[in-house]
């Protein structure tokens, strides 16, 4: 198989800040990886991160055979279309990372970013299940011009090139359909699966991780949220489903710090949030009846509390915040 489409979702004119593809792909996740690995190299300008030290490329790849077998697959099919063997312990075949520029060690970015809802399926007409999200962009270039540096000439700003990537498997794992940008394996923002589980990344400056930090390679084991994202789609189809597997999961945070909201078609939704004091996995589900409201503030986390994700005031958000640390 390989890529079947690659489109504009709507036609571009010059003065559009985002200018979206639609990318369908479908065959073996061997082929999969391949035909998305072939692409970025060619006309995402992707080169694969290093690991710092051999032996967290072997770690990746036991992590993977246990765990995340489709992901596994996939890198194969990386690794061919990169020209690498099958068993190369240099470069990380997990991501296929695009117009991120000046990634270091990693620094805070502390800002309220992105917003989202589950509207209860009680009260719906139709009972089904109803979501709805925004996703706040910074105008610029990633890393550099964030930490104060002069991006390199031709450099795409954040999002500009954003795809919704489809995946059609056929050798198991659930059909799904991936939204973001800057990777072409793990794109960042929505997923939905044949299944109907829905997730979906917001900022949340108050847990732990790397901001700006290399996406991949590096001294990374385990998954990064945005790999955990794309790996829910593969082999969850409900809410409890996911919580198990995030729960069995090893996870690290770069690119931006984050916490996920999900939802599934029999109405049950959850916030997942790892806590930035005592690294531990919370989940925040909605209550009967009512809204399930995320946001992404600058406030410290509760552990007691999980942040409780319940319908706020308006009175009560803060005002936003911008601030960049490293």
């Amino acid at each position: 198989m390989a890529i079947i489409k690659n489109e504009p979702v709507f036609e571009f004119k010059d003065e559009d800040y985002c200018k979206p593809r639609h990318i369908i792909v479908e065959g073996s996740y061997e082929e999969i990886g391949y035909d998305l690995g072939k692409l970025a190299r060619e006309e995402y300008g992707t080169k694969l991160r290093k690991y710092r030290d051999p032996v967290y490329a072997k770690a990746k790849r036991d992590y993977l055979e246990r765990n995340w077998p489709e992901r596994l697959a996939e890198s194969k099919g990386v690794l061919r279309a990169f020209d690498l063997a099958e068993d190369d312990n240099t470069f990380d075949p997990t991501n296929l990372m695009y117009d991120l520029y000046g990634e270091g060690e990693g620094g805070r970015v502390n800002f309220g970013a992105c917003t989202g809802l589950v509207l209860p399926h009680e009260k719906t007409d139709t009972g089904a299940t109803f979501v709805s999200r925004n996703a706040e962009m910074v105008k610029m270039v990633l890393f550099d011009e964030m930490y104060g540096k002069k991006p390199p000439a031709g450099a795409h700003m954040c999002f500009t090139r954003d795809v919704v990537v489809e995946k059609r498997p056929t050798g198991g794992g659930y059909r799904n359909i991936v939204h973001g940008g800057h990777d072409l394996l793990n794109p960042m923002i929505d997923a939905i699966n044949e299944k109907g589980l829905f997730i979906s990344t917001f900022h949340d400056p108050s847990t732990y991780g790397a901001e700006g930090a290399p996406t991949s390679g590096y001294v990374w084991s385990g998954v990064s949220l945005i790999q955990l994202m794309n790996q829910v789609m593969d082999q969850c189809a409900t809410v409890e489903e996911a919580k198990r597997l995030i729960l069995r999961s090893h996870l690290y945070q770069s690119i931006f710090v984050l916490h996920l909201m999900l939802a599934d078609a029999e109405g049950n939704a959850t916030v997942f949030e790892i806590d930035g004091s005592s690294g531990a996995y919370l989940f925040t589900d909605r209550v009967e009846g009512e809204l399930k409201l995320v946001w992404s503030t600058a406030q410290p986390p509760n552990i007691e509390l999980a942040q409780h994700h319940r319908t706020p005031p308006p009175s009560s958000l803060p005002e936003p915040q911008w601030s960049v640390t490293k």
